[in-house]
């Protein structure tokens, strides 16, 4: 399939094409633009159980659980299902619900009184020790920080926020939830019920609650709590809506200070408010998004109940909607990305959302609903033009006649690894590792200068886009943790470019033919690990976005590491000369690529 992102890129590089053939000019009708449409289809567990939860890290990697002690796991998008805990429906066990990831690797769930671990995403174990009573949510920020919410007694409420500090094992209370209101002129304090957690960041985090009442027409008002110190204290306010009547249903912040609530006032369809300043003041928004509130990224939401999807596509300003039958009732739903998600429910089914060709038959099971835009940004592409100037340049490069005094044979090219020219190893970028990402490379002097000047102007241009699109992606997702492996990559993106610029300089500076190879061969590896970490910050669903965290964890070694690599090259879109894609991919996984790749993805969160 190809997303409206790159049919888009595919027409103008195609009309270059045609403006350059020797041809009389022909007024031509434009083609018409591809259409798109969105579906969900069936991708249902083989068993027939009722599933409560979901929880997707990528578009491809995710979980579910459930009834009968169930916790089923997928690599491939759903397309298989393997059960870790569980999966048998005749079976006794508490059903498993609530399941929290903060990587690829951990995550919890609960099953009853118990919280459930997984340090590796396979091996699950119940952590010692029991949670608060009661608990009605939960979240963790790292691997031994986290909240809960429950009580201290038996009674049930009113409910105290919890907090844990060694991975779930012992909680203490920091704070009960309570909010002074004045209703019908008189002020008072209500205590009250914890429904929901959301962390946009590690430190700023928000909850929802509600107050306990009997009767119908009560309710609120409801209750916003905000952490700034990752949840060891709180501040609670009164939230948007009807202060006598309204409920909270669910929250979700695209950072600290941008968020959304959906507001349900008995019999009324749920309401959505935002606030851009941290919950201190709201606004009604058009639209009603039922009850859950899930965004990809800090442009595409969603909101959810049994039968209707509502979408944004610009940060939750406007909202529209549509029915949805599923063939049972949905549970829970996971947005991993803006053109994937997952919902599960009864006998075991989940449905997978994707985009389409609006021209692709779909049996009678599939759903049809809108397409969701492309992401926009031009980073993986500018990306991908870098690494095909690198890898013109690097055969250019290697053709040359061998230069007076270069080892080697006159008229064939030096080998990258030759020591007679000395050793070569990638040279830090010349300036400060802050130095701003649009610095100037040093001069060409000496080989560079000679050969490869009027190549190198369009190689400096494409670098000084991407000095372009780096910091406006960053600010896009600055706060952000929505794509969990994919922002950490945005984060480390600068650090790996000016890496490239390193070599660049480098072979700036070469003074002889050898030296110029080798820093190109060096270059590379990097691009390679630059290019798979912008495809996955711009959401492209490539190979290696799901094979690195196998890379890092099962396989270990550079050898290795290539040989899962190597085979994603021409997905990639390597196009070199005599199809060396693949080879030069395998060669830079050897030479270090397998390193950069355990440094980059197995990135050390702080308690």
């Amino acid at each position: 399939m190809q997303h409206p992102s790159r049919w888009f890129l595919s027409v103008a590089f195609g009309a270059v094409a045609v403006g350059l053939a020797p041809t009389t000019p022909v007024a031509q009708t434009p083609a018409p633009r591809p259409a798109f449409k969105g579906i969900w289809e069936p991708v249902s567990y083989t068993e027939d159980l009722d599933l409560t939860d979901v929880f997707f890290v990528t578009a491809q990697v995710g979980w579910a659980a459930g009834e009968a002690g169930t916790i089923i796991h997928t690599k491939d998008g759903g397309a298989t299902w393997t059960a870790q805990l569980g999966g048998d429906p005749a079976a006794s066990e508490t059903r498993i619900t609530r399941l929290r990831f903060i990587d690829e690797y951990r995550g919890w769930a609960t099953q009853g009184k118990q919280l459930l671990q997984t340090a590796n995403g396979q091996n699950w174990e119940q952590v010692p020790g029991a949670m608060p009573n009661g608990i009605t949510d939960y979240a963790f920020q790292t691997p031994r920080r986290g909240v809960a919410s429950g009580t201290s007694t038996s009674q049930g409420w009113p409910t105290e926020v919890f907090l844990t500090r060694d991975g779930g094992r012992t909680w203490t209370s920091v704070a009960q939830c309570a909010v002074r209101a004045m209703i019908d002129g008189v002020n008072r304090t209500f205590a009250c019920n914890i429904d929901r957690f959301h962390f946009p960041t590690p430190n700023v985090g928000y909850l929802i609650g509600h107050i306990d009442c009997v009767g119908v027409g009560c309710g609120g008002p409801p209750v916003i709590g905000k952490t700034e110190d990752g949840g060891a204290s709180w501040r609670f306010m009164v939230g948007p809506g009807d202060i006598k009547l309204a409920r909270l249903k669910d929250v979700f912040f695209t950072d600290e200070r941008n968020g959304f609530v959906s507001v349900h006032v008995f019999p009324s369809d749920p309401k959505i408010y935002a606030t851009a300043d941290g919950g201190g003041s709201w606004k009604g928004v058009i639209g009603s998004p039922g009850d859950w509130l899930r965004f990809a990224d800090p442009e595409v939401g969603w909101g959810f109940d049994e039968h209707k999807l509502s979408y944004s596509t610009d940060g939750g300003a406007r909202w529209s909607s549509r029915p949805h039958r599923f063939p049972a009732n949905p549970r829970a739903v996971s947005l991993p990305r803006r053109d994937r998600g997952y919902v599960v429910g009864d006998h075991g089914m989940v449905f997978r959302y994707r985009v389409v060709p609006a021209a692709q038959a779909t049996p009678p099971e599939v759903l049809t609903t809108a397409a969701m835009p492309g992401f926009s940004s031009a980073l993986a592409d500018q990306v991908g033009e870098l690494d095909r100037l690198v890898d013109s340049l690097q055969v250019y490069v290697q053709q040359l006649p061998a230069a007076a005094g270069a080892p080697g044979t006159p008229g064939q090219p030096a080998a990258a690894g030759d020591t007679t020219a000395g050793a070569m190893t990638l040279a830090p970028f010349p300036f400060d590792s802050a130095a701003p990402l649009d610095a100037a490379l040093p001069p060409l002097t000496g080989f560079a200068a000679d050969c490869c000047a009027k190549r190198f102007s369009r190689l400096e241009a494409i670098l000084g886009a991407i000095a372009g699109s780096l910091p406006q992606l960053i600010s896009k997702n600055r706060n952000s943790n929505l794509l969990l492996a994919a922002v950490r990559m945005v984060a480390d993106l600068p650090g790996q470019f000016r890496s490239v610029k390193g070599g660049l300089a480098a072979f700036r500076t070469a003074s002889d033919q050898a030296t110029a190879i080798a820093a190109l061969g060096q270059v590379t590896g990097v691009i390679e690990t630059l290019k798979a970490q912008a495809n996955a910050a711009v959401q492209r669903d490539l190979p290696p976005l799901d094979l690195l965290p196998e890379i890092t964890d099962s396989v270990g070694s550079a050898d290795a590491a290539a040989s899962l690599v190597a085979p994603a090259a021409d997905a990639l879109g390597d196009s070199t000369a005599a199809g060396s894609g693949k080879k030069r991919v395998a060669e830079a996984a050897k030479s270090g690529l397998g390193g950069l790749i355990k440094k980059k993805v197995k990135v050390k969160i702080p308690r």
